[in-house]
């Protein structure tokens, strides 16, 4: 370090190593802190110390998200591969981390969380669950305290697990207005007891979530497509289906997917292409080759998307695999689809029952 350099820290009292990496923080605004280290974090506010050694605070419901600098190797190479095909390893290493005594407790809980929502994301309900409960006992002021409750309502309510599902989803509402959480955070749970509303067979539930829709766009996009699925979904299996309602809403959503959960992306993706493939059965009923073969060409690529694209959301890939199975079996028999489209069909639906044979589509693939 220079003369002058270290004579400031040791004015400032700082160590001259503790700068030497810094942490980020990237405001919802767009604003970034750069050059800090965090102190503490709380479900209200993050404490942080600039690199001239002043403590300052911002409330945890302005914050984007934190980059840490001085972790472990697992916390790492857990962050680094979490998104990824590899996200299973990743998630335990992150578990690891979240377990390490000497990372700080803001450290480990956000190892916790990222690896709990991985598990949600791919489809491990239960151990997901677990382990957001864990953070919320062990870790009760967390600034992902709110993304815990949220996590664990999630996991509930796809386990059919409905009256504590909507008891999480509830408790997370009655906290934000006590405890100061983002707004947003109520909101999330509000979609989420629809959905198990929905579940459970209530009525009623089109005119909710477009009520809900109408509350969120603009402000709260990504709840609001959330919405936009649902509606879109409910329409299509009306009597008779109203497409002409359904796809502008799906086209919605994919046109906004960087600012949208990837499996809704993903759900979007697979209603544009059961809408266009029924119309491909359709045309082809009529001998409307042409047109049978546009349709099925638009439901296999939004299937292939989901299949390629958004690999990790595993509730979506059955149907995905099977209808892309199912489009190049009926674009090879109209001359279409390529030279290897049989090949293709079979891949997909070896795929399918290889890797998700206890499902719905698993099965009826392995019964045709």
């Amino acid at each position: 370090m220079k003369p002058l350099l270290l004579l400031t820290a040791l004015t400032l009292g700082l160590s001259p190593a503790l700068f030497a990496r810094f942490d980020t923080i990237v405001q919802k605004s767009g604003r970034v802190e750069e050059n800090v280290r965090i102190e503490d974090e709380t479900f209200s506010e993050v404490t942080f110390r600039t690199q001239r050694g002043v403590t300052q605070k911002l409330p945890t419901a302005d914050i984007e998200s934190i980059s840490y600098s001085r972790t472990s190797p697992e916390f790492s190479n857990g962050m680094e591969g979490i998104d990824g095909p590899g996200w299973e390893p990743a998630a335990q290493q992150l578990l690891l981390a979240s377990t390490d005594e000497d990372l700080d407790d803001f450290k480990r809980a956000t190892a916790l969380i990222t690896a709990a929502n991985a598990m949600l994301l791919n489809g491990y309900y239960a151990p997901s669950a677990g382990e957001f409960d864990a953070l919320l006992n062990d870790y009760r002021d967390s600034r992902h305290r709110p993304a815990a409750l949220l996590g664990l309502g999630k996991a509930l309510l796809y386990q059919s697990d409905f009256s504590a599902a909507d008891e999480a989803l509830k408790t997370l509402q009655t906290d934000t207005q006590a405890r100061g959480f983002d707004q947003v955070w109520s909101l999330e749970a509000e979609f989420f007891l629809l959905l198990s509303a929905e579940a459970q067979g209530k009525s009623g539930l089109l005119e909710k979530y477009t009520e809900l829709r109408m509350l969120t766009q603009g402000e709260h996009d990504g709840i609001a497509n959330k919405c936009a699925l649902r509606i879109a979904r409910l329409l299509t299996e009306q009597t008779p289906p109203d497409i002409k309602r359904a796809v502008p809403l799906l086209d919605e959503i994919i046109d906004g997917r960087l600012h949208t959960d990837v499996d809704i992306v993903a759900g979007a993706y697979n209603s544009r292409g059961q809408i266009a493939f029924g119309l491909g059965q359709a045309a082809l009923a009529n001998k409307q080759d042409d047109e049978a073969k546009d349709q099925f060409e638009a439901a296999l690529l939004d299937f292939l998307r989901v299949q390629v694209s958004y690999e990790q959301v595993r509730a979506e890939q059955p149907f995905a695999l099977y209808y892309a199975s199912q489009a190049f079996n009926l674009l090879g028999s109209l001359g279409a689809g390529g030279a290897d489209a049989d090949l293709h069909s079979r891949r997909l639906r070896a795929t399918l029952i290889s890797n998700f044979p206890d499902t719905e589509w698993g099965r009826k693939a392995s019964n045709e």
